[in-house]
């Protein structure tokens, strides 16, 4: 279903461009944002829901099809790259795919980064980039823990 226009505008104003919507497959079911998940071949694996920005609050920002499990969003996109931001929602990585960057991000969270992703990301330049909140803090020293690293910079608010 096609996006209305008012949540269209409201990714326009996270600085998400139309270009990066359609080429992400990013669609509407008459309640929620719908933005596939695919594994590192490219193949859909499963939809992840982001509720109505106008909607209600009162329920889950995020939703998933029952039975999955976390993924690395953007996983597919890796591959030939020198260098990937690893960030903390879709969002941020779409947002930063508008800027023509790559990052990826777990499906599950900024607790969440499972080992076989470390195969996927070997041989890049990568930065963190995570929120600037103590779930993003402690998911980056989290992450920090598994990668190699030249540089860390945690800024503080």
């Amino acid at each position: 279903m096609t996006l209305p226009l008012n949540i269209t505008e409201w990714l326009h104003a996270r600085g998400i461009t139309d270009a990066v919507i359609s080429a992400n497959n990013i669609t509407w079911n008459g309640t929620q944002i719908v933005i596939p998940i695919k594994d590192a071949s490219g193949t859909v694996l499963f939809n992840k829901y982001r509720r109505d920005p106008f909607g209600p609050t009162d329920v889950p920002k995020y939703k998933y099809e029952f039975g999955t499990t976390a993924q690395l969003f953007n996983a597919h996109k890796v591959e030939g790259r020198g260098s990937v931001i690893i960030c903390e929602g879709e969002m941020d990585a779409l947002r930063l795919e508008s800027a023509g960057y790559i990052a990826v991000t777990s499906t599950g969270g900024a607790g969440t980064f499972k080992d076989e992703w470390l195969k996927i990301l070997a041989g890049k330049d990568l930065y963190i980039c995570y929120d600037n909140d103590e779930a993003g803090l402690n998911g980056a020293v989290k992450l920090l823990t598994k990668l190699p690293a030249k540089l860390v910079m945690i800024p503080r608010a």
